[in-house]
């Protein structure tokens, strides 16, 4: 009885000590990569690179030079967007066909006047149109039509 007894204790005690020994390694190894991830998570915020695009407004823009063709399309598939702010701005850059027209019509886009603060040297606008189309903003600035100008070079 008293050989049996010994027996057990010394497998329990390898058993224990076993346990504990796999225990304080995987504690060890947890520790670290906790470390190591708030480590990153500090660093990313500090540098404000994580950005949640949920959170911030989106501006789509559209240049549209004679796209009477695709534009309706391109527009439609821009408000199927998964995204919580945006608005769509489209630039028509003095378009000889109907891509204004076209965009008015489909989207029940109505004449608006707001100034426009310029950055850059361009051409006027000679009509801003807006609506609100499923939650979304939709605009459309109307350029004039830029004088196109061809350089000769005289060999």
């Amino acid at each position: 009885m008293m050989d049996f007894l010994r027996g057990f204790i010394y497998f329990a005690s390898i058993f224990y000590i076993s346990y504990l020994t796999v225990f304080v390694i995987f504690s060890f190894f947890s520790v670290a990569v906790g470390a190591y991830k708030l480590y990153v998570k500090d660093r990313m915020l500090r540098l404000n690179n994580k950005l949640d695009h949920g959170d911030l407004p989106v501006s789509i823009i559209v240049p549209a030079y004679n796209e009477s063709v695709t534009i309706v399309d391109s527009i439609n598939s821009l408000l199927a967007l998964d995204y919580r702010l945006y608005e769509i701005v489209i630039i028509d850059d003095g378009s000889q066909d109907d891509t204004a027209q076209k965009l008015i019509d489909e989207f029940e886009l109505k004449c608006i006047r707001r100034p426009i603060h310029r950055e850059l040297v361009c051409q006027p606008e000679e009509a801003i149109y807006e609506a609100m189309v499923n939650d979304v903003n939709v605009t459309l600035i109307c350029k004039k039509m830029a004088a196109r100008v061809t350089r000769l070079i005289w060999v």
